[in-house]
């Protein structure tokens, strides 16, 4: 979905008309005109500035980061915007193969229309969190986690690395995360969340997914990266 599309869906969603939204936007201190925004919805006028997507986001409770970046990527040159496209592209695909091969067939179909759902922005932030640089104790709001055992998260994630975690944080599927189990113990897995179940999953495919109740599960925090060691022995 591009920007345009996004920002019609917003202002259909908001069941505002231009004009409200107009004088809602004068009202945080955002002039701007009916015509202005029916030109940024259909595609006669450039994507507006950060100021104006803000403040229409804002009005019409849509997301604003996610208006800022599309209208970010339709700016862009032409080069910049096929690599974005392409590249979000792969990821998403690549993603719905490796849960493909690893979930029940029984809620494979709720995981791929929520993979499907993700924008752009979902995937190029969770693919910047998995920052995999060492020195990342140096980060504000990471706490050291586990070191991980065996190759289970291969190649994602070495063997005898230390994990990074951010442990006040949302949890959504997809997210990597460090949890405890009952009788299993420490894991390090993806995680996907389906009513009141929960499927944990390796990256290394000679690993088995594993399918519980929320209520088994204890979340120790998200991944954000990790810090290379000495060679795990």
């Amino acid at each position: 979905m591009g920007y345009k599309e996004l920002l019609s869906n917003m202002i259909s969603n908001s069941n505002l008309k231009l004009k409200e939204i107009a004088d809602k936007c004068e009202e945080i201190g955002v002039k701007i005109n009916p015509s202005y925004i029916s030109r940024l919805q259909t595609g006669n006028q450039a994507p507006a500035s950060d100021e104006v997507n803000t403040a229409i986001a804002t009005v019409c409770g849509g997301d604003v980061e996610l208006l800022r970046f599309e209208a970010s990527v339709e700016k862009s040159p032409d080069i910049v915007k096929t690599f974005v496209n392409e590249v979000t592209s792969y990821f998403r695909e690549t993603t719905k193969q490796l849960f493909s091969a690893k979930l029940p067939e029984a809620v494979l179909p709720i995981v791929l229309e929520q993979i499907d759902s993700m924008s752009k922005l979902d995937i190029v932030n969770n693919f910047l969190k998995m920052d995999k640089a060492d020195g990342l104790e140096n980060k504000a709001e990471i706490n050291m986690g586990p070191r991980i055992e065996d190759d289970s998260m291969e190649p994602l994630i070495p063997k005898g690395a230390i994990i990074n975690l951010e442990k006040e944080t949302d949890i959504k599927n997809g997210d990597y995360i460090v949890v405890e189990i009952e009788e299993v113990g420490v894991m390090i897995r993806r995680i996907v969340i389906i009513d009141e179940n929960i499927v944990l999953l390796p990256e290394n495919s000679a690993f088995e997914c594993l399918e519980t109740l929320k209520k088994r599960v204890k979340i120790l925090g998200k991944v954000i990266g990790y810090t290379l060691t000495k060679k795990f022995n």
